[in-house]
């Protein structure tokens, strides 16, 4: 059996298309740290789809995402 860590993955159906996708991925990362807790390891946005996709370090932080948070504000200085 391997000792490599799987990756935990957690899909984002609807991202907004107006956000640059390395402004996206950071918004996302410093969100999720910020006001959540959760460490990601990695995030990456295709803006044009409209989808991202988040890499977490831990099982319970994927569970979470899917089942707790429905959404999340990405930068509070743009809701008008």
């Amino acid at each position: 059996m391997s000792s490599a860590k799987k990756d935990i993955l957690v899909y984002v159906p609807d991202i907004p298309s107006d956000i640059a996708d390395n402004d996206g991925e950071q918004m996302i990362q410093t969100r999720l740290q910020n006001t959540l807790s959760i460490k990601v390891k990695k995030v990456k946005c295709y803006s044009k789809l409209g989808v991202a996709v988040i890499q977490v370090t831990m099982e319970d932080h994927k569970t979470r995402l899917v089942s707790v948070v429905d959404s999340i504000v990405l930068d509070p200085h743009r809701i008008a």
